[in-house]
């Protein structure tokens, strides 16, 4: 008896490290280092807030940086604040993320690419109803067709790049680009679609040796952080209760690091990582340490969202409720 006991013991301690084992076999793709020294990084809004960043620790790591977004007065200023803090020159691009023939031209005249960051992005958080066509029209066309423009117009230059390390499309979506929340319906909408365009595009693009990675920041502190606050219902403050904001600095210092590493979902805090777990559904997963760690936890982590979603809910149910009294 005592002689079963332990062998089945022994068998159930070593189901974990068969089931490791057998998930560094199934993990894809393969684990990469993608490098950026000596290599070029294009990053669209990088003119400011996280995109402004990202190209200051792309210069510090010894890429060659250039970035892109519309207003070239920001443009200019941006290349002056990054010659002042990193000693190095980037190049400027002016175009509109929304103009299929200027990136295209951007793309020509910038040459190859090993890295690009898609960092550009409005929110103008009201109710669906609330919503103007044109807002609502600017974020999806801003969100979700200027990265399908930017990546259409890059993805020759990437294709075409001089070295043969992994190089890497990296698009920085939104926590509200996992899950949605009121007053972010049309934004949330214009975020979600970047997961299945990833998805697809990793597929794609695996046989020429190109990551995908999608980046899911928490509200950050950015020149657009403030503007959002001014269209913010007081319902969607109340849902999303007393968050600590994250710097554009600790945002872009998580991102450089997953995209060199090649992760697919790149999460910017605890409570990131925590919702990546429990909406990762069919994405690819490279690592199998996050693949044993995703499997053990997603039915927590379900439960947890359950008791999250519960608390919106009786949010909700509070405000009407309020509502009603004062109608």
């Amino acid at each position: 008896m005592q002689t079963s006991v332990i062998v089945v013991l022994s068998v159930l301690g070593a189901l974990p490290c068969i089931l490791y084992l057998a998930l560094r076999m199934i993990s894809s793709p393969r684990p990469v280092r993608i490098p950026f020294a000596n290599r070029h990084v294009l990053i669209t809004g990088g003119s400011s807030g996280i995109g402004f960043e990202l190209a200051k620790l792309a210069l510090l790591e010894g890429a060659s940086v250039s970035i892109l977004a519309r207003d070239i007065a920001r443009l200019n200023e941006a290349k002056v604040a990054l010659a002042n803090s990193t000693g190095k020159e980037v190049r400027v691009f002016s175009a509109d993320v929304k103009n299929l023939k200027s990136l295209s031209n951007v793309a020509t005249e910038a040459g190859p690419i090993d890295v690009l960051i898609c960092s550009h992005g409005v929110a103008i958080p009201k109710t669906f109803e609330d919503s103007s066509l044109d807002e609502i029209n600017h974020m999806l066309d801003t969100n979700l067709r200027g990265n399908l423009y930017v990546i259409k117009a890059m993805l020759p230059s990437l294709k075409n790049r001089k070295d043969n390390y992994p190089a890497s499309i990296a698009i920085v979506s939104s926590q509200a680009g996992q899950v949605g929340i009121y007053g972010y319906a049309a934004y949330s909408a214009s975020k979600f679609g970047l997961k299945g365009l990833a998805e697809s595009l990793q597929q794609e693009l695996h046989c020429y040796n190109v990551r995908m990675s999608l980046i899911f920041p928490p509200d950050t502190y950015t020149p657009g952080f403030d503007k959002e606050n001014e269209t913010k219902p007081e319902l969607t403050k109340l849902i999303g209760g007393i968050n600590k904001i994250s710097s554009a600095e600790d945002v872009a210092k998580k991102a450089v690091d997953g995209i060199k590493q090649g992760k697919f979902c790149i999460a910017c805090n605890f409570d990131g990582w925590m919702l990546g777990i429990a909406t990762m559904g069919m994405s690819p997963q490279p690592s199998a340490i996050n693949a044993f760690a995703e499997i053990f936890l997603v039915g927590f982590l379900r439960l947890y969202a359950l008791f999250i979603t519960w608390s919106w809910y009786n949010t909700l149910i509070k405000w009407e409720r309020k509502k009603e009294k004062h109608e």
